[in-house]
């Protein structure tokens, strides 16, 4: 196992029911900090479920606020991270949702503006893994956890987050993110999740790089995602209250 130095910081990243929460599961009982995908947190999940036409831009713009808070707590901290779909790839489902119709060109304008200002020279983790899992077995693997708000995915819908992680591999090439593909598609036990958490782990280099250093400009940032999420809520007529603003101490 790689143990010297700096934390490791790992990502999984994947479709919705492509089976990320198991092997991050696997890696946090490994001892790493686990940051988990916000969804049932986020305030406006469950509206963008019944509604995404109406609701899909309040819930993006918390979720990218609130991924980023979380990524900035943890990135850079001497401890092993495993983080569930981490805020480089946030954008894969604001193509999505654009592609789909959920979005206006003038949000993801703004969106691409921010995260690309946020990324610049920012660390990113040093191992990304992708779980590839095609659209179908993505929506069976779905009805089968039977969680709610997740009623109504569909294969289509499942198929644009497809293109839309195409896309975002893309950006997210330009910060220095190349993740390692998995084919996920085969069901996987609890023995071969946890054989497969060990590889990840021990696929880094023996002698880690000294700790990154977040920008300076870092609470400008954060204070920039706020502001973006609070410019949505005014123009979506939704009341910001200070619960919506998590403290993030991962």
């Amino acid at each position: 196992m790689a143990t010297a130095g700096r934390g490791q910081k790992i990502t999984i990243i994947g479709n919705i029911g492509a089976g990320k929460t198991s092997l991050v599961t696997a890696l946090a009982a490994n001892g790493y900090v686990e940051v988990p995908e916000p969804v049932t947190d986020n305030p406006f999940f469950a509206a963008f479920c019944a509604d995404p036409k109406a609701n899909a831009e309040i819930m993006q713009a918390w979720m990218v606020m609130d991924r980023y808070a979380g990524y900035v707590s943890t990135i850079t901290k001497d401890r092993k991270v495993v983080y569930d779909l981490c805020f480089p790839y946030d954008c894969a489902f604001v193509y999505c949702n654009h592609a789909q119709g959920n979005i206006s060109d003038d949000f993801c304008a703004e969106y691409f503006r921010l995260v690309d200002y946020a990324m610049r020279c920012m660390p990113v983790p040093d191992t990304t893994v992708m779980l590839e899992v095609g659209p179908q077995t993505c929506l069976e693997r779905i009805r089968r956890r039977n969680r709610t708000g997740e009623e109504g995915l569909t294969v289509e819908y499942l198929s644009a987050v497809a293109d839309g992680y195409t896309r975002a591999h893309t950006l997210t090439r330009e910060w220095g993110i190349r993740p390692m593909h998995l084919n996920w598609e085969r069901a996987r036990t609890p023995v071969q999740i946890d054989q497969l958490a060990d590889f990840i782990e021990d696929i880094w280099w023996d002698t880690p790089a000294a700790s990154p250093a977040l920008p300076v400009d870092v609470d400008a940032r954060a204070d920039a995602m706020r502001g973006f999420f609070k410019n949505v809520a005014e123009r979506k007529g939704v009341l910001v209250t200070p619960s919506m603003f998590r403290r993030r101490d991962n």
